[in-house]
């Protein structure tokens, strides 16, 4: 468990050219909506451990209730349970800022980590415990998807999860976990 007074510095790769800060919240919209948890990795097996028990984890990305906010939610079923948070982020006049409140920025990035332009990537360093992980999101679920929970979306290919996995080696990311689909958990619900 990480407190609260932690610097954490969470990274968000994403597939278009960075815009001047004053379109820092259109170059946002686009990902507004629902994203899946596919995978995630970390440098140790204790980067990863709390998803562990975790199955079909959605979330929501929207604007939020105070201006320059944006509010994300998630539903993560674990056990027999779906547990629902939710996180505010304030975007800074910095160009490259958003930050989680009550913790440290969050950096927005351009890059080209994966070919994928329905996917968002999430390196994530927290201080001092040192833990530093990486986790992908995808518009779509994975083949591991109940077809009857998440019909409308075609599953997000092996080929981009194999990719994300090895980029993530490559920055000393061994530890690697696909996070199931087994039982049905939303957002709205």
């Amino acid at each position: 468990m990480v407190n609260e007074s932690s610097k954490c510095t969470i990274l968000l790769f994403v597939q278009v050219a960075f815009r001047p800060t004053i379109y820092l919240f259109e170059f946002l919209l686009q990902y507004f909506g629902r994203w899946y948890f596919i995978a995630a990795t970390g440098s140790k097996d204790s980067d990863v451990e709390m998803f562990k028990p975790m199955d079909n984890i959605v979330f929501n990305l929207q604007e939020g209730v105070v201006n320059d906010t944006l509010l994300l939610t998630a539903a993560m079923n674990i056990g027999d349970s779906c547990l629902k948070k939710k996180w505010d982020y304030r975007i800074h006049s910095s160009a490259d800022v958003i930050e989680l409140m009550g913790r440290s920025h969050t950096k927005v990035w351009s890059n080209q980590w994966l070919n994928c332009s329905a996917c968002i990537v999430l390196q994530e360093r927290v201080q001092p415990s040192h833990l530093f992980r990486a986790m992908l999101y995808g518009r779509t679920a994975h083949a591991c998807s109940l077809a009857n929970l998440i019909s409308r979306h075609s599953d997000l290919s092996a080929e981009v999860i194999q990719t994300f996995q090895t980029r993530a080696l490559w920055k000393g990311m061994k530890t690697f976990i696909l996070v199931p689909r087994k039982k049905g958990c939303d957002t709205q619900s």
